[in-house]
């Protein structure tokens, strides 16, 4: 609340319009990391296989890197400095973010919710920290503050590499052809979660992005306020969702099964 206050509409505005970037860069993994979920979800963590999902993450990591040079090209012919410097941040954000996300399922579908949960902690406390010294000292531009939630990614994600290295550091040991294999599947799996989710989430931005191309920054800044307070709503509800369907996963399919009914 404090935030939008000191910022003011238009530079709220473009704090908003990273914000909004940034939520549909979890499309670009294709439901890569949705499948990985829904496949690995009831294993143990020393059951994983590390040599094929450490080459799903590097090759991950690639596809992220290609795809989003394009956006980054879109950014830097753009006329406005502002706008320019939000898809650039968004950019570097997703990439990061994405990696975070790919470690982060690992992780929740073996049920290690404590990891995935004092990472997220570890990330709002930086955030907060950094949030907190900028209202101190009054600043009034939105770039520092992309800049600390940059950063406090970045310290989710070192959390989550030093959980998962055996990952990370995997060697491998098999073919790159039944790795590929592997990926093909996971993205297969995943693509329906992820469509579902596409649905759901551009009947929302779809709205927000004519209001931003319409009527400008301003009136971007107004709606996107509004919709923070339901963001946080079902922010809530898909955190539980989480924790649920692991939980159940561990229980095995007669138990889950009849749990469910």
């Amino acid at each position: 609340m404090l935030i939008p206050k000191l910022l003011g509409v238009e530079e709220f505005g473009y704090w908003q319009l990273f914000i909004f970037y940034t939520q549909y860069g979890g499309f670009l993994h294709f439901g890569l990391i949705d499948g990985i979920y829904l496949r690995e979800g009831g294993k143990e963590y020393r059951q994983l296989d590390y040599s094929s999902l450490g080459y799903q993450l590097r090759m991950f990591s690639i596809w992220q890197i290609l795809i989003l040079l394009v956006f980054v090209y879109i950014g830097l012919i753009n006329v406005t400095p502002a706008r320019t410097y939000t898809i650039l941040a968004s950019c570097l954000f997703i990439f990061l973010s994405n990696i975070m996300s790919f470690l982060m399922y690992v992780l929740q579908a073996v049920n290690d919710i404590k990891s995935v949960a004092l990472g997220k902690i570890l990330m709002t406390l930086f955030f907060v920290a950094f949030t907190v010294f900028l209202l101190g000292f009054r600043i009034t531009h939105f770039e520092p503050y992309i800049i600390c939630y940059i950063i406090s990614n970045i310290a989710c994600e070192i959390y989550y590499i030093a959980k998962s290295k055996e990952i990370v550091k995997a060697v491998f040991v098999s073919s790159k052809a039944s790795y590929r294999v592997e990926m093909m599947q996971n993205v297969k799996m995943g693509i329906v979660l992820l469509l579902a989710n596409i649905c759901g989430m551009l009947i929302l931005g779809y709205g927000r992005f004519l209001v931003d191309q319409t009527w400008g920054i301003k009136s971007f800044a107004v709606v996107s306020f509004a919709f923070m307070f339901v963001n946080f709503f079902m922010t809530f509800c898909n955190a539980g969702q989480s924790c649920v369907i692991s939980g159940i996963e561990t229980l095995g399919c007669d138990k889950g099964e009849c749990f469910l009914y």
